[in-house]
């Protein structure tokens, strides 16, 4: 490639330069390349360029030679003069792209390589090879200005949506605060009829707010905003109390669901509201696609491909999910089906809410040994169990009742007798929650409870009072609602007093 190659205008072979090669030969080859190659001396002064540079710059015949090659291009011209000399004492190559500067002024879009070439005492041993990329720049410029705008979209869709959910959170939430009242008598009493219209109210209202809920979680995920409120949680617990917060939905299809009983119960740390959501999502999944008459189960699981992890398992007996859509149907907005119910947000926000908790998502159409439906498995990592206080009297028949239940569940617990004890064990401790069985026996109730909450290193600890011998009088009801102390009135057994307990750690 040394000496001389032609040096063009619009003319072809007619504009060769005396020294140029003839149409045989590398100059001829170099012709046909579609792409503008330089011979560059050292010093950067071209010695000569075949034919397609001079179209591409738009020079007459004999501009290139003994011309510096640098300001063809809009790279600053001390960086690209030192690249070339690097490439020339170091072999290799230099690639960038660039704005190339043509004779009449005009400007295009170029990749420019610089490679040296091969051989001895070269007069130019430097080869610049210039690429037109205008077209694919245009394209890509097209592309990134069209993703520019349907962001921009996106955005604006999901705010008009997020706006419109927190419009519709507020009136819900008041609904279904106004529906619990007149369920509790704050109206006075009701018939069995107004009772089930007030039960499908309420069931359609916590419907509707998941969704919003779904919606907002969503637009937080996106700007990466969503912030988790993780604690100790049972997820079998939060399992079973979605579940009944469905059952007027399964009743009204006849469908039955079952939630197991556990010996033993596992751990993990999350936030309960969003992993309650999750299980609602499933559940109520479940209940769309099965038949009236169906069943569905909740269990709980371990496996040892899963080690470190607890699974709880949603089986349904319904229509199941096609072989092919299974991988698809936790991506946001895909429905089964040609007649879609939902947003289809609701598999897709799950999984992500699993994922943000360390856990998994696995889901089986049909399930192992089944004909048809589908088990969905949810994994969470298994973390250490609470430490549970329980205090009262020694012979307080609810602290019997509920150290029964901790036991059997193989759940640490303490078990103290004294209020001032017992409060100095919360402090140096911290348990996650207190079973307050009645009076104990150096302080009642009431007092334990106000010394708890007037204690600033106390006053966020959850608490569940147990009242034995009935309700709990007036001044008794007040002065634990004020402290957000819920009370259990009503027991038959271990496994209530065990429920309450579990329930009251989400305080």
């Amino acid at each position: 490639m040394g000496g001389k190659m032609g040096v063009t205008g619009n003319t072809g072979e007619g504009a060769r330069d005396a020294g140029a090669p003839g149409a045989s030969g590398a100059g001829a080859i170099l012709d046909a390349v579609y792409d503008g190659v330089f011979s560059v001396r050292a010093d950067g002064t071209v010695a000569g360029a075949n034919l397609r540079a001079g179209e591409m710059f738009r020079a007459a015949p004999g501009e290139f030679a003994g011309g510096s090659v640098f300001p063809l291009f809009c790279i600053d011209g001390g960086e690209l003069r030192r690249q070339a000399q690097i490439v020339l004492t170091g072999g290799g190559f230099f690639q960038a792209e660039t704005r190339c500067l043509r004779r009449d002024g005009s400007s295009f879009q170029g990749e420019v390589a610089v490679g040296r070439v091969a051989g001895q005492e070269l007069d130019a041993p430097l080869c610049f090879v210039v690429r037109d990329i205008s077209v694919r720049h245009k394209a890509q410029q097209d592309l990134r200005h069209a993703l520019e705008r349907m962001e921009a979209i996106s955005r604006a869709r999901m705010e008009f949506v997020s706006n419109v959910s927190h419009e519709l959170r507020t009136p819900l939430t008041s609904m279904i605060y106004a529906v619990k009242n007149m369920q509790n008598g704050l109206a006075g009493a009701m018939g069995e009829k107004a009772k089930q219209y007030l039960e499908r109210l309420e069931a359609d209202c916590q419907r509707l707010l998941g969704t919003v809920n779904d919606i907002l979680d969503l637009r937080q995920m996106e700007n990466h905003t969503l912030v988790l409120v993780k604690r100790r949680m049972a997820p079998m617990v939060v399992a079973r109390e979605a579940a009944d917060s469905l059952r007027v939905q399964a009743n009204a299809k006849n469908i039955r669901i079952s939630v197991e009983e556990v010996p033993r119960i596992d751990f993990c740390l999350g936030d309960i509201a969003k992993m309650e959501r999750v299980f609602i999502n499933i559940i109520g999944n479940a209940i769309k696609f099965t038949p009236s008459g169906g069943t569905i189960s909740v269990e709980t699981a371990r496996d040892d491909a899963l080690p470190g992890m607890t699974l709880v398992k949603i089986t349904d007996t319904g229509v199941g999910i096609p072989a092919e859509d299974i991988p698809k149907v936790t991506a946001r907005y895909f429905q089964v089906g040609d007649q879609p119910v939902g947003t289809g947000l609701g598999l897709a926000i799950t999984k992500e809410l699993l994922e943000l908790h360390g856990g998994k998502l696995k889901i089986e159409s049909p399930p192992k040994g089944a004909a048809n439906g589908t088990c969905v498995t949810v994994a969470l990592p298994i973390a250490e169990a609470p430490n549970f206080i329980v205090i009262g009297r020694a012979d307080s028949a609810f602290a019997a009742a509920v150290v029964d239940g901790l036991r059997r569940r193989d759940i640490k617990f303490t078990r103290i007798n004294g209020g001032h004890e017992a409060v100095r064990a919360c402090v140096e401790h911290r348990p996650d929650i207190v079973a307050l069985c009645g009076d104990t026996d150096d302080m009642s109730a009431t007092e334990f409870v106000t010394k708890t909450r007037n204690d600033r290193r106390l006053r966020d600890l959850p608490i569940v009072f147990f009242r034995e011998g009935g309700g709990a009088t007036d001044a008794t009801a007040r002065l634990m609602d004020a402290f957000r102390v819920p009370i259990i009135t009503e027991h038959t057994g271990e496994r209530e007093a065990v429920a309450a307990i579990l329930r009251g750690m989400r305080a």
